[in-house]
């Protein structure tokens, strides 16, 4: 029985499809990712709460990985690792929530992504009674 040379060539058509897909879909995957422009490449340290023990630390790798880690007085812990967004979201034991860069200032957003109030009032800031989570963002 012989088969129609359609009948080859579309199998042979689909076979070459099926393996030029997970490219394409690497590619665009790639794109977008390439498009999130990082806010910086190495590491900057912000405090929410002013005090000791309370400080964080973000470092964003130039492929855009990133690590987010909280330094108390006795112990270091990573909340965060993984690829870099903005905003950029943290799952943590008490719910989640969002940090979001813009310029030299991070924002801590709740799970609706609205600015979270409550964190204490730092020197940084000219009104004490502002207990919005803004932070600035400092190098090493």
């Amino acid at each position: 029985m012989k088969k129609s040379i359609f009948a080859v060539s579309g199998t042979l058509l689909f076979a070459v499809a099926l393996s030029t897909m997970p490219s394409q879909v690497l590619a665009a995957t790639q794109s977008k990712s390439a498009s999130t422009k990082l806010p910086f490449v190495g590491t900057r340290y912000f405090n929410f709460d002013g005090g000791t023990g309370t400080e964080r630390s973000m470092t964003i790798a130039k492929n855009g990985q990133t690590t987010i880690k909280l330094h108390g007085l006795y112990s270091i812990e990573t909340i965060y690792q993984g690829k870099y967004q903005n905003p950029l979201l943290i799952k943590d034991v008490g719910g989640s929530y969002y940090y979001q860069i813009k310029g030299d200032k991070i924002y801590m957003l709740n799970k609706d992504k609205k600015l979270e109030h409550g964190c204490y009032p730092t020197n940084e800031r000219e009104n004490f009674n502002d207990d919005r989570c803004i932070a600035n963002l400092y190098p090493e």
